[in-house]
């Protein structure tokens, strides 16, 4: 076993440890979390299973019209890799009410990102409605690259009780998924929330995880100038952009704001 395989196993062991006692301590003992197929949806199932018992981990499919086929087929991989119940529903035509219902209030029917964000919130419709009936909570799979660079829906995949994976960057999910047996094929497909077609989290995001999370480390974990980052990693742009994502999505990243008169 080489070093970072035994370095990644110790981290998975410790979140398995700080879930279990999480769910302990709020007095719940099942969990909901989404099934996209995904990486950090497959690695997040994983350590829920290994911490609380495949009995208490519930798994929801929630397919659009967008969604790819091969992480419809890696989603159920997944739940039955690990043993753990799983619901499949497709939400395609209650979006396209949704949408079609408010066109007339700003709602393009071609805007890509609106549709998105109505699929996300009602993503979170379905595993709230869940996990009240299963008395649970749910668990969202956002990593820390995703949080620090506001690349999740507001009141949508970024409405959940508890983020495992909110300490560790994109590419070191991948490696904590390749510790932990997450299926190769999973690990190596490219990243996409699957909010429209053809959308790749790298495109829009400007640039490649390994890229960004080396910006994000340096800007976030060593606090160095934005001047000196864009010298070590010899790309000014990128720099920008990284600041640019990070700020435009800080109230993401808090509570709403009470104005005291």
């Amino acid at each position: 076993m080489n070093l970072p395989k035994k370095k990644y196993l110790k981290i998975a062991n410790r979140l398995s440890h700080l879930i279990e006692l999480h769910f302990k301590k709020a007095g719940f003992e099942n969990a909901i979390l989404g099934l996209s197929g995904g990486l950090d949806s497959s690695t997040t199932a994983y350590l829920l299973a290994d911490a609380l018992g495949e009995q208490h981990v519930f798994g929801a499919i929630l397919p659009s019209s967008a969604s790819r086929r091969l992480d419809l087929e890696h989603a159920h991989l997944v739940a039955r890799s690990l043993g753990i119940d799983h619901y499949a529903f497709n939400i395609s035509d209650i979006i396209h009410s949704i949408a079609s219902r408010i066109h007339g209030y700003g709602l393009s029917p071609q805007n890509e990102i609106a549709k998105g964000n109505i699929t996300a919130r009602l993503r979170a419709i379905f595993l709230y409605n869940l996990a009240a009936r299963k008395r649970a909570l749910v668990v969202g799979t956002g990593d820390r690259s995703e949080l620090l660079l506001g690349y999740f829906t507001k009141y949508g995949d970024g409405a959940v009780d508890l983020l495992p994976l909110g300490s560790l960057y994109k590419t070191e999910v991948k490696e904590l998924a390749s510790a932990i047996g997450v299926p190769r094929a999973i690990i190596n497909k490219p990243p996409s929330p699957g909010l429209w077609a053809g959308q790749s989290a790298e495109k829009e995001l400007g640039a490649s995880y390994e890229k960004l999370d080396e910006v994000l480390r340096l800007l976030v974990d060593k606090k160095m100038k934005p001047k000196r980052a864009a010298k070590k990693v010899r790309n000014q742009q990128l720099v920008e952009r990284v600041l640019y994502l990070m700020r435009s999505s800080e109230h993401k990243r808090r509570l709403p704001p009470i104005l005291m008169p």
